[in-house]
């Protein structure tokens, strides 16, 4: 019997897959808006309760997930195709 954790692993991993793919085959007819893609949103977390000055805030930048992924699996192609072109 599938657990309800395993269930919604499994329904964010086709969730997920989904959407990457369509990405991918976005990007290999052109019409990926790469701009669109790359954004980030910043947000100070405080560190303290009563934080007033900006050294008592940590920074954190929040990247789109699937940007991540996309630039992952861009770098990992082009490094293996520069490397078996160059005989390295």
């Amino acid at each position: 019997m599938v657990s309800l954790l395993n269930f919604n692993k499994i329904f964010c991993i086709i969730l997920l897959k989904r959407g990457l793919m369509a990405l991918f085959e976005d990007f290999n007819c052109g019409t990926l808006p790469l701009h669109n893609l790359n954004f980030r949103t910043i947000i100070l977390v405080p560190k303290t309760n009563e934080a007033k000055q900006i050294q008592q805030y940590r920074l954190m930048c929040l990247l789109n997930v699937s940007f991540k992924i996309f630039t992952k699996v861009a770098t990992n192609r082009v490094t293996s195709v520069v490397f078996s072109r160059s005989g390295v």
